[in-house]
């Protein structure tokens, strides 16, 4: 009985090319998002689940609803490298550590990297950034003499 209920779901999200999972009364949606339209998209899909769950009656579990975001958080250290007129490698280095790093630390307590393969995909970050800086210094001394 449950199904029937639940297969209507489907229907109502895939009119926003949202992609959906189901196992049992657990209900994973997801979407790339690259651009506002996928936003609002994504947005939209939220708002019809909403009134699907309020027409029959199924509420939403807030409690149990999360949001994973997978991406390149080293994009936010490049900012940092474009942005910033100072070349002071404290003030780079202070400036990673207050808007890269507790990204890429985000529940590392939780998911324990313990492969070769994690604990190198969160520390490159780090390294990427780190060895950006000498170049920095060198072209901006250039550029003043």
């Amino acid at each position: 009985m449950f199904l029937v209920y639940i297969n209507e779901l489907i229907s109502v999200l895939d009119q926003y090319n949202i992609k959906v999972k189901l196992f049992a009364d657990d209900v994973k949606m997801y979407i790339t998002v690259l651009d506002v339209m996928d936003v609002q998209r994504l947005q939209l899909a939220l708002d019809a689940l909403v009134q699907w769950s309020d027409t029959w009656q199924m509420p939403v579990s807030i409690n149990k609803r999360c949001l994973l975001n997978v991406g390149n958080v080293h994009i936010r250290a490049g900012l940092i490298l474009r942005t910033f007129m100072s070349r002071d490698i404290h003030l780079l280095e202070r400036a990673f550590l207050v808007y890269v790093r507790p990204i890429v630390e985000q529940n590392s307590v939780i998911w324990s990297p313990y492969t070769a393969r994690d604990i190198d995909a969160v520390e490159s970050v780090q390294r990427r950034f780190t060895k950006r800086l000498p170049t920095l210094i060198e072209s901006c001394l250039t550029l003043t003499v």
